[in-house]
């Protein structure tokens, strides 16, 4: 079986969650590692341990203020700009090796720039607002293929 991710609006819902999740388990064998659960949080002061109730077995989880990559966008607590930017630069840079050497017009760039690119763009920055300079920034590479491409 592949990851998991189980969403709720409090520890409480979770573990009804996870008892269910539990009961279907063990119903279709299914075997689950629950020692390498982890649990992201939306709080910053908490820095106990967690004790997390998953099926019949209590999880001691501790919590972690790092980033953590959920469905292609990357989720941080603290709005870390930085690898919001880096992950947005590491796909501009692979979209512009891919369509630098193909015999597509200006017309096509575009489309598929303003179809394809910036929606991707737009999704993986979902949860992180940048500045309008930083999208700027972001943006010259694509114009200046634009440009190489007229």
């Amino acid at each position: 079986m592949d990851d998991a991710n189980w969403i709720s609006s409090s520890l409480e819902d979770l573990e009804d969650i996870l008892d269910i999740a539990d009961d279907f388990y063990t119903l279709t064998r299914a075997a689950i590692n629950k020692d390498k659960s982890k649990l992201l949080t939306n709080t910053t002061i908490m820095t106990n341990t967690i004790l997390l109730r998953f099926g019949q077995i209590v999880i001691p989880i501790h919590p972690s203020f790092g980033a953590v990559h959920f469905l292609g966008v990357i989720i941080n607590i603290h709005l870390n700009y930085s690898l919001v930017k880096k992950e947005l630069k590491m796909h501009i840079r692979h979209f512009i090796n891919v369509t630098k050497t193909k015999p597509i017009t200006n017309c096509q760039f575009c489309y598929i720039t303003n179809h394809i690119l910036f929606l991707q763009l737009f999704y993986k920055m979902r949860n992180t607002p940048l500045f309008k300079s930083t999208c700027l920034q972001l943006n010259q590479s694509i114009r200046n293929l634009y440009k190489h491409k007229c």
